[in-house]
């Protein structure tokens, strides 16, 4: 049976806190712009647009790294099997 290892499923969460955020972000995009468009912006909204694209850009960063060690695993596995044929 292939269960997926921890890293695998640490991807699909960092996955599904991606689209979350992604979704958060935009609906704050908007919201910032509006303000912008009614001169009614705020320095506090502003800022809370930055530190969250700086969040977004963390979390994808964490998510690669995610991904390549989900493939150094499979690698591993898979290299793991051809050296060792069972009988």
């Amino acid at each position: 049976m292939n269960d997926p290892s921890t890293e695998e499923l640490e991807l699909l969460t960092a996955d599904l806190h991606l689209a979350e955020a992604r979704r958060r972000l935009a609906a704050l995009t908007v919201c910032v712009q509006r303000q912008r468009e009614c001169g009614t912006a705020s320095v506090a909204g502003e800022d809370l647009l930055c530190v969250m694209r700086d969040i977004m850009q963390t979390m994808t960063l964490h998510r690669e790294l995610l991904r390549r060690e989900v493939e150094h695993q499979r690698r591993l596995s898979c290299d793991g099997r051809a050296r060792w044929p069972v009988s």
